[in-house]
């Protein structure tokens, strides 16, 4: 008798803890992940602006070891800054300009430090700007680093203006990246980095007098520190 009241007993517990379960778990239940932008295809380019990237017939491995994109038939420059290091001691840049969101403005592409000749763009689209030039010239730096001799420089580039049925978006910064040709007795390696020049407006912070009033009352603290 005592068994099947302490079984009786049991079985509404367990359903408690059961419904309890359920409801905790429903309500804290990871939510779906929220859908992302697609990421940016660099190989997405029409037809009709795609740039040859290397020499004719070059090979799918081939084209993807120069940083290009290869449709089965022809190597072409991506949406991206492409970066090439020839051996006879040059640059080659390719800057798209939907390497970023939004596009950037091709007109205000520049290499730091000059944009006349050989640092100007040796042929242009309205999609791509492509600039050729000594690693030598237009103030480009140098440095020896692990065994290579390291030849560096900086382009920049303002984002294009957004016109609206509101306005025009803008956006306050720049784009600016930095890249490198790495030469060695028996490699050259290419390296392009992103730079963020735009950092936070630091905290405005003096010490001074704190005051504090309340009705029916004033309190005044001398010197607390920053306010």
């Amino acid at each position: 008798m005592f068994q099947q009241t302490d079984q009786q007993f049991q079985q509404p517990v367990q359903q408690q803890a059961q419904q309890a379960s359920q409801q905790f778990s429903q309500q804290f239940q990871p939510k779906q992940p929220v859908v992302q932008a697609e990421p940016l295809d660099k190989c997405a380019v029409a037809d009709y602006e795609q740039i040859q990237c290397g020499p004719p017939g070059i090979s799918g491995a081939e084209c993807e070891a120069i940083n290009c994109c290869f449709n089965g038939q022809q190597c072409y420059y991506g949406k991206a800054v492409t970066v090439q290091c020839i051996r006879d001691g040059q640059f080659v840049v390719v800057v798209a300009r939907d390497v970023t969101l939004p596009r950037l403005s091709m007109d205000s592409v520049r290499l730091l430090g000059g944009n006349d000749p050989p640092c100007s763009p040796v042929g242009s689209t309205p999609s791509f700007a492509i600039y050729q030039f000594p690693v030598t010239a237009c103030g480009t730096s140098m440095m020896e680093d692990s065994g290579y001799v390291v030849y560096e420089k900086r382009m920049t580039s303002s984002y294009e203006v957004g016109i609206g049925p509101l306005g025009s978006i803008t956006r306050d910064s720049h784009f600016e990246f930095l890249f490198q040709c790495r030469y060695s007795g028996t490699s050259v390696e290419a390296l392009v980095v992103e730079v963020n020049t735009v950092l936070p407006p630091p905290p405005v912070a003096a010490p001074g007098p704190l005051r504090l009033d309340t009705p029916g009352m004033a309190c005044q603290s001398e010197a607390l520190g920053p306010a």
